[in-house]
């Protein structure tokens, strides 16, 4: 996991679109009653094209949670609601979870309250969202009050992620494992990491992929430190926040060698170039399936279900 910035765009799908701006005034309208009646839907406007292009720009193809790396499209990579939209259970159950919120409909199509993740994180995460300090939960009637509370989730795009969290190697069958851990307990931020650790499974409980693919940047990334010079350039692009698992490539470099640590027009430029090569393979598969029906009809079919399959 890794800190994250939110660019500042203008997105229709979520500001302007007319169904947009009536589904927001319809959800406003049952808040504002109580929540009486039927409970809004929430068309998945977040799912746009321009939404996912701006969150793409916001983390690159890596998963907001683990850091793994998500294909361009594909049903499993989903958009998360950090705050979710809604509960999926009754208020008893929620409560014995100690964590028994009526979820956060008004955030439903709130670009600051978007990320880009996994179909794994978003299942665990689901709609879990337990505060420091229950009695500081803000509902319908005090909306404009999120900055009093204190999530015990994480935060990419507002907490010091890189703080809170420390790379530590565990050692099982004469194999050493790359996880993280909560930094000492009295920083701030202690409760929210671990927490999150637990809730993501970010140590592969239940996830051996995870694991695997954090142990393989890593040890590559040794690799490379142990030949010097000719490959300080791919020890820092390891290291690269639009990278898969760069937090832990992040951590070893700032105790091994934090002078290859990437600055933030490195970052950038490696997004530009990895959007930009993945694009280019895309544009060269579908061109090759539009050739076997070059007529108009053929070639819209071809576009609508290789975007789906893909």
């Amino acid at each position: 996991m890794i800190g994250l910035r939110k660019p500042a765009v203008f997105l229709a799908n979520l500001d302007t679109n007319g169904a947009v701006t009536a589904k927001k005034a319809a959800i406003d309208s049952w808040l504002d009653g109580g929540r009486e009646g039927k409970t809004p839907s929430f068309p998945e406007y977040w799912n746009r094209d321009d939404v996912r292009g701006a969150l793409i720009a916001q983390q690159g193809l890596i998963c907001a949670w683990c850091s793994c790396a998500l294909k361009l499209k594909s049903s499993e990579t989903t958009v998360e609601h950090y705050r979710p939209k809604d509960y999926k259970k009754p208020d008893e159950a929620r409560a014995v979870q100690g964590d028994p919120h009526k979820g956060y409909p008004w955030l439903a199509y709130t670009w600051e309250n978007l990320l880009m993740v996994c179909g794994e994180c978003n299942q665990l995460k689901g709609s879990f969202f337990p505060l420091q300090e229950e009695d500081q939960r803000v509902d319908e009637n005090s909306r404009d009050q999120l900055s009093r509370e204190r999530p015990l989730i994480l935060d990419p795009l507002r907490d010091s992620v890189e703080g809170a969290l420390k790379l530590t190697f565990s050692k099982e069958d004469d194999e050493k494992y790359p996880r993280c851990y909560a930094k000492a307990a009295k920083t701030p931020l202690f409760s929210c990491a671990e927490e999150t650790i637990k809730r993501i499974r970010l140590n592969g409980d239940g996830r051996p992929d995870l694991i695997t693919q954090r142990t393989m940047v890593v040890g590559d990334l040794w690799k490379n430190l142990e030949e010097g010079k000719k490959k300080e350039e791919a020890c820092s692009q390891a290291a690269c926040r639009y990278k898969e698992h760069a937090w832990a490539a992040r951590e070893i470099l700032k105790g091994h060698a934090p002078h290859l640590l990437p600055e933030p027009e490195d970052d950038l430029g490696f997004l530009l170039r990895t959007l930009g090569d993945t694009l280019s393979v895309y544009e060269g598969d579908l061109n090759h399936y539009l050739k076997k029906d070059p007529s108009p009809e053929g070639k819209q079919k071809t576009r609508e279900n290789y975007c789906t399959e893909t």
